[in-house]
């Protein structure tokens, strides 16, 4: 007889600073056909999600940028995250936090770039650079269209 184990452990820790909202992961594990959410890698990383830019009536400032980070901090704590639309600078963050574990990041912004104008239905990279600390870096890219 075949046993199906469902083994599920979420916790969600809500930390709200500034316009930053933390998430720390959890692992769901479900032993039969169905898929598997693992966070576990060996280096640390980051994964961007759900990148949006809007130009105007989001209910947020214009022009902000909304997103997902998903940092994998196995072997040492985020220490800052850098973001830039198109090669441009827009967004750095430090953290003091020591966690070694993954974690997402709900992260809101406006951008307040003089040099760069956003266009609707206009394609834009999106890069962020996370740096740990022990000096390591690790660098994640998504595309967005301006809406």
């Amino acid at each position: 007889m075949r046993r199906r184990v469902l083994y599920a452990s979420i916790v969600v820790i809500v930390v709200l600073t500034g316009s930053f909202l933390v998430i720390e992961s959890g692992i769901l594990n479900m032993a039969s056909s169905s898929p598997t959410i693992s966070t576990a890698t060996t280096q640390d990383s980051i994964k961007l999600g759900d990148v949006t830019l809007c130009t105007s009536d989001c209910g947020y400032p214009a022009t902000y940028m909304s997103l997902t980070i998903f940092v994998n901090a196995t072997s040492a704590p985020l220490r800052v995250l850098n973001g830039s639309i198109d090669g441009f600078p827009v967004t750095s963050h430090i953290y003091t936090n020591n966690w070694t574990y993954p974690f997402a990041i709900q992260y809101k912004t406006t951008i307040s770039n003089e040099t760069m104008t956003f266009t609707k239905g206009t394609e834009y990279d999106v890069t962020f650079v996370a740096t740990f600390a022990d000096q390591r870096k690790a660098t994640a890219s998504a595309t967005a269209i301006a809406s």
